[in-house]
């Protein structure tokens, strides 16, 4: 029996999908070379697309593998030198003829296909025989499964997204950031989600779970995932910030310092 999976994703997937394409591409070909990434790969790490945030606004501010390069004061290109930093930061992570082992593919890969088990972008791709469509998701066949991972929050109408995306499957995968906790009020910082990620709205677990039921969801089943333990690790700040993340019941401790996500099954 086939399982038919709807993965809506943020901009992020439409770079992802690009050097995935690339790759694949590659197979019996000489491997792809700085001009040709330059003139196609990193262009679509800018792109803005109606309700969703640029690569960039992310992978500007990790500290993950694939990062990029901040963009100069007023300025909307990268240097020659910036260029070339981003591209090795993304040929670090792919095997040229390889795709299988190449690390920016499989990241991002669901387990169950032979992807790594935790990605904070989410699950991009179900299978190695993916297909990637740029375009609307209502557009797309009823799934078995719709998973929306790190979605809403930059979704400016997300009640109407949530309603018309509840129609698309008969189950479906929410994961969705916690902005809301005690650290963020006394800090005055939830602008900084809206800025740095293009957070426009922010949630906790009881508003996210709310918005859900409002929309006509269903609850199935809820959990944490600590995604800002697995940022950060050489850093001793950033240690030091994780110790109650680590030490005290996660439910708390998002509330207290936030780092969490919710991870949510729906129908």
């Amino acid at each position: 029996m086939s399982l038919r999976v709807l993965s809506v994703v943020v901009a992020a997937g439409a770079a992802l999908a690009a050097v995935s394409g690339s790759e694949v591409a590659s197979q019996g070909k000489p491997p792809l070379d700085y001009e040709t990434y330059k003139a196609t790969v990193q262009p679509i790490f800018l792109e803005r697309r109606e309700g969703h945030v640029r690569c960039y606004t992310c992978h500007s501010e990790n500290n993950n593998a694939f990062h990029l390069e901040r963009l100069p004061a007023g300025g909307n290109s990268w240097t020659e030198e910036q260029s070339r930093k981003n591209y090795a930061s993304v040929s670090g992570l792919a095997v040229p003829n390889d795709p299988a082992s190449s690390k920016m593919l499989i990241h991002p890969l669901a387990p169950e296909a032979g992807g790594d088990l935790f990605h904070s972008g989410g699950r991009q791709f179900e299978s190695k025989n993916v297909r990637f469509v740029l375009g609307e998701a209502w557009d797309q066949p009823r799934a078995d499964l719709v998973l929306a991972m790190d979605v809403i929050e930059h979704v400016e109408d997300c009640f109407g997204f949530l309603r018309k995306l509840r129609a698309q499957g008969e189950h479906k995968i929410y994961h969705i950031p916690l902005d809301i906790h005690a650290s963020a009020a006394l800090r005055d910082s939830f602008m900084n989600s809206w800025h740095s990620v293009g957070h426009i709205h922010v949630f906790s677990k009881s508003i996210a779970l709310e918005m859900l039921r409002h929309t006509g969801h269903e609850i199935i089943d809820w959990f944490y995932t600590p995604g800002a333990l697995a940022l950060g690790k050489f850093r001793f700040k950033t240690f030091l910030a994780n110790l109650p993340r680590r030490l005290l019941p996660q439910a708390l401790a998002s509330r207290l310092t936030g780092g969490f996500s919710l991870l949510v099954l729906a129908s």
